[in-house]
This record gives structure tokens, sequence and C-alpha cells, in this order.
């Protein structure tokens, strides 16, 4: 595609665009989730379709050794032609996809062909959050959970989800 580039913030048609690929992928959050989402050293490129609208974009953070993808939207081949392009320009022989969704188009395009996997648990310091009343939170959530959930591959689980933090637990009982 023919890459234009943007500032990597939180942008209306990214976001939007968004929001409609990942509607269905279990632990994705509706967009703006954030004002910005940029460091110095990211780059966000976009292309457009014959109409004009954003049709996909790639935020990255290019680099000889380590050039990795932060963020994604758009058909997987027109990602994985941006992000061959810009790969090469920065001269990386390797691109890195840390917070890829293993459900995500993208990933499942890059099963097919080659790639190597690593999974890696990090008990904490990872993602956190703290909510404020997090049994009303999950309350208003569980529509949301519910639908996700049923569209997940653990549709047909059964059992007790607890979630906690250290002031709190909340213990979701789950049933296909």
């Amino acid at each position: 595609p023919a890459l234009r580039r943007f500032a990597p913030q939180s942008r209306p048609d990214t976001d939007s665009l968004y929001n409609r690929q990942n509607a269905g992928l279990t632990g994705t959050a509706v967009r703006p989730t954030y004002r910005a989402r940029r460091m110095p050293e990211w780059q966000g490129y976009l292309w457009r379709d014959s109409r004009g609208r954003t049709a996909g974009y790639v935020i990255v953070h290019p680099s000889r050794d380590r050039f990795r993808l932060i963020d994604h939207a758009g058909e997987p081949q027109a990602v994985r032609a941006a992000l061959r392009v810009l790969a090469k320009r920065a001269g990386a022989i390797q691109i890195q996809m840390p917070d890829l969704h293993w459900d995500s188009a993208l990933a499942r395009s890059l099963r097919i062909d080659f790639c190597r996997v690593e999974l890696s648990y990090r008990r904490s310091g990872a993602a956190m959050i703290r909510t404020l009343n997090l049994a009303n939170s999950l309350r208003r959530l569980c529509p949301e959970l519910s639908r996700r959930l049923r569209a997940s591959h653990w549709a047909d689980w059964r059992g007790r989800l607890v979630i906690a933090d250290p002031r709190e637990s909340v213990a979701l009982e789950i049933g296909r």
C-alpha cells in the first residue's frame, strides 16, 4: 500500500478501524482507551482505500536490532506488506510483534507461513489496572464479557473465575 506517515495517537479513523477488526477478540478494549499512543521513537503509517478512507495502519518502533510492531489494523496482507517495506527501510532482518493477539487476522495469516511464536508470563509488572469498585465494574461489563466469551475458544468452559486486587475479590460464575 501507499504509506502515509501520521502521528501515532488516538484518531477517529484508526480507532474505528481497530474497533471493527478487534470486536470479537477476547481481551481487547474498545478505543479510544487513552489519549495518546505514542512514544517519541514510534512511527505511524496508514494507507487509504480507493475512496480515500483509511484502510489500515501500522505503528512501529523502527530499529535495526528490534524492529517492533506496536499496533495495527487492516487486511493482513496489506499490514504485512507495509511492515516489509518499513523493516527493509530500517535495515531490520526481523520484525517482532510482542502484543499481537493470538486470534487476530494478522496472527492467523502469519501462522500459515513461517513465524516463531514465543509466549511468556509475568506474574506482575505487566499491564495492570485498579478499579474503584471491582464488583460494580464487572457487573456492568458482564454483557460485553459474555458476548466475547461466547465468540471465543472458551465458549464451552464452565467454572469460576476469581478476579482480585489487594483490596477486593470477585468471583464470576461462568456457565457456557
